[in-house]
């Protein structure tokens, strides 16, 4: 119990006078207010730069809550904590803030932002108040470790609170001290994910995702035996319709971080053969009743995930859009507009999927509606001649993206730009479509597909022809010439010209609300760059994007974070492993482009991130382009038997294409909240463009000999290029978590026999 104890005990006459923390940021801030510190007389800056020094546990965190509270009545001044601003589930309405901290949790920056709210960083405002004029310094409550529930009085003494230590101890069982250092602070509301509706097929495996995820999961059924998953998944018997059993299960599970309610009644006939009975399931009433018990009970909110269906359309158009009028043309629809309607209402904490056929394996345990899909391989695997309806479209939905979408917003904590969502796929198929699909991928007789018209069936209710949904508010990409390019899953993909804007302004619209851009255009050929400056300015200078990103911002009042693809061509080449603080000095218009689109980037868009590549260097993708790549090019010339000069005097560090992914997955992830803007994205390795072209032939198993040394200065005329713009990544790797690839690695992945091995740590 004693291996935190120092021998003789801790020194309380010490003055700290370096930060505690090696983090390169905070080391930075720490000159920078040493300077101001000198240069000013102001007890802020004095203050802050003690508080740089400290360690993480007195530097605690502050939650939305507490900092809502402080700030009433001060929201012209600008909140500072040296420190993390974390979410609260609490605080039911985030108000506008300014704030400047050390860090801001993914869903407390989501929610500052979303309110209208401005965070900026300690070296922005000590531009705009080097002296901390108009400023509100704060601190989290240092006393709320969990360590110091148990100081005091002991438990059971008239008067005392302390918390009763549990039984087991030692280093390995701290539970009562807040599991150690790392462990202090409990930021958010911890508990359990509720699933209702697990006899159904939906809801199996959604729980099985999120207890494979590591989530304490809890789960309803309402007939048969109770189902049975992998890890610690209480399952709990409960009639939604009457309410039966379900105060008993949120009483057992305690508090909850959220619930997923996949209950319904989803067969359009039973719910227009009874629809007092559908209505009880579709509209979750005693559901909305007990989870506002649970907030007067506990003071929390939970997310409420709600399961809904593309039946809420009409059916008289087509790729409807989340904003597209709600007329459902038969009771099943109605009543889950009514239940949309109902969750609106009285649960502001609530994010609603409106998947359409849902198809895919088997689940776990047997359900009572027949698939689709297995209804439709059985029927062709016995030969037998079935009808189906070419004049119904929808937009079907895959299990594991549906399962996705679940995970996404549990795992966000519902810090969404928007509250509905459609899950679909990206085809527009009617039921003839996918049974010869079917027929195809099994390999059956596609004639035993017959087409057939839904009209000429005497149907018990009326179903919407063409419900197919738009679901582009989930992810979206731009491309500018050629063919639209496709890809798995679904992506929205928009026609733009950046350099002139075209597109632009209608490719946002289309997607609403956006929480990030990746922003990959570019002129990247220097010898293009010098023939038309001004083409290649207009899209190496993000301009007309950063004018579309302030319109967004002006129009949702949210600021999407941007990540920005720029290059190594930044640096003038006359030294090597240029840190991403070196001084920018490029020699030729293309590098001279991409500084003056990071200096843009970084005057008109504070929510960014940087990230400067080598050659970037990989598989092929999905769809050609354009450029040549220099790692086909020398397998194809290689393959040939032909000789090739390649440079030896022009040294980098080329990116793997795995790595740059990852780089960006991270920033993403990580919604920007990083300890720098600009990140250095390169390989570990220093190479030029001979010793690739050995590697590639040694991988190959060419004759290197093919593989000329030449000099590019005595080759190159039409502009400079760096001589050796190798650069030091280290940033990345501590940052990103990013392993950096060795470039034989990479090849023996590209070229088969490898593994990978790259991307994120």
């Amino acid at each position: 119990m004693g291996i935190d104890l120092k021998a003789g005990g801790r020194n309380k006459r010490v003055h700290r006078t370096a930060p505690k923390s090696d983090n390169p940021y905070v080391k930075l801030l720490v000159k920078l207010y040493r300077f101001l510190v000198r240069r000013t007389d102001s007890d802020f800056n004095k203050v802050v730069l003690k508080r740089l020094f400290m360690s993480k546990t007195n530097r605690p965190p502050l939650s939305l809550s507490k900092l809502a509270k402080f700030m009433a009545g001060k929201e012209d001044k600008v909140a500072v904590l040296v420190g993390t601003i974390t979410d609260d589930v609490r605080l039911y309405e985030c108000p506008k803030l300014r704030v400047c901290a050390l860090r801001v949790t993914e869903t407390a920056r989501a929610r500052i932002l979303k309110a209208g709210g401005e965070i900026i960083t300690f070296d922005q405002l000590a531009l705009q108040a080097p002296t901390g004029s108009n400023t509100v310094l704060l601190r989290g409550p240092k006393n709320s470790r969990e360590a110091v529930k148990h100081f005091g009085p002991a438990p059971g003494v008239p008067g005392s609170h302390a918390k009763p230590y549990v039984r087991s101890k030692g280093r390995k069982f701290e539970r009562a001290r807040g599991r150690r250092k790392s462990k202090g602070y409990k930021a958010t509301l911890q508990g359990t994910v509720l699933v209702t509706g697990a006899s159904g097929y939906a809801a199996q495996f959604i729980v099985e995702d999120l207890a494979a995820a590591g989530r304490k999961v809890g789960c309803t059924y309402r007939t048969g035996a109770a189902p049975t998953f992998p890890g610690d998944v209480a399952a709990f018997r409960v009639d939604l319709a009457s309410g039966e059993g379900l105060q008993a299960c949120f009483d057992a599970l305690g508090p909850l971080a959220a619930v997923v309610n996949c209950a319904a009644e989803a067969a359009p006939a039973a719910c227009e053969a009874n629809p007092e009975a559908s209505a009880a399931v579709n509209v979750p009433t005693r559901l909305l009743d007990a989870l506002q018990r649970h907030r007067q009970q506990h003071g929390s909110e939970p997310l409420l995930v709600h399961i809904s269906t593309d039946h809420v359309y009409d059916g008289g158009s087509g790729w409807y859009t989340e904003e597209a009028e709600l007329r459902p043309v038969n009771t099943y629809g109605r009543h889950k507009v009514e239940g949309e309607a109902a969750i609106a209402a009285r649960w502001p904490r609530h994010v609603i999927l409106r998947p359409s056929i849902i198809y895919g394996p088997l689940p776990r345990h047997p359900i009572r509606r027949g698939l689709f899909l297995q209804f439709v391989d059985s029927t062709l695997a016995a030969q037998k001649p079935c009808t189906f309806f070419t004049d119904e479209w929808r937009t079907p939905t895959f299990i594991n993206d549906l399962v996705a979408a679940v995970r996404a917003a549990v795992d966000r904590n519902g810090a969404l730009p928007r509250r509905i969502y459609n899950v679909g796929g990206p085809a527009r198929l009617n039921r003839h479509d996918m049974a010869v699909a079917v027929a195809q991928a099994r390999g059956y007789d596609p004639a035993l597909a017959l087409a057939g018209s839904a009209a000429s069936v005497p149907r018990t209710c009326a179903t919407p022809l063409d419900i197919s949904m738009d679901c582009s508010a989930a992810v979206g990409c731009t491309y500018r010439t050629g063919a639209a390019p496709t890809f798995p899953g679904d992506v929205a993909v928009f026609r733009v010209d950046l350099a002139s804007g075209e597109g632009l302004q209608a490719c946002f619209d289309t997607l609403g609300p956006l929480a990030a851009v990746v922003n990959c255009a570019a002129e990247a050929a220097p010898a293009a760059c010098e023939a038309n400056p001004e083409a290649s300015a207009a899209v190496n200078v993000p301009t007309r994007l950063l004018d579309a990103l302030q319109r967004h911002r002006q129009q949702h009042g949210s600021e999407p974070l941007l990540v920005h693809i720029s290059s190594d061509h930044v640096y003038d080449g006359g030294s090597s492993w240029y840190t991403e603080e070196a001084e920018l000095r490029p020699v030729n218009t293309y590098g001279r482009e991409k500084v003056e689109g990071e200096a843009a980037i970084t005057a008109c868009w504070p929510l960014h991130v940087i990230l400067r590549p080598s050659i970037v260097y990989g598989p092929l993708p999905r769809h050609p382009i354009r450029r040549r790549q220099f790692l086909q090019f020398v397998d194809s010339t290689l393959a040939s038997q032909l000789p090739c000069d390649f440079f030896t005097d022009e040294w980098r560090t080329p990116t793997f294409i795995s790595d740059l992914v990852a780089a960006v997955r991270a920033a993403v992830e990580k919604d920007g909240a990083l300890p720098r803007r600009i990140y250095n994205v390169g390989g570990p390795a220093r190479l030029n463009r001979h010793d690739m072209a050995v590697a590639v032939a040694q991988a190959r198993g060419y004759d290197p000999a093919l593989a000329l040394p030449g000099s590019g200065a005595c080759m190159r005329c039409t502009c400079a290029v760096p001589a050796d713009s190798s650069m030091d990544c280290s940033a990345a790797v501590a940052d990103l978590g990013l392993r950096l690839t060795p470039f034989a690695q990479a090849l023996a992945e590209v070229f088969g026999g490898g593994d990978g091995g790259g991307g994120a740590a």
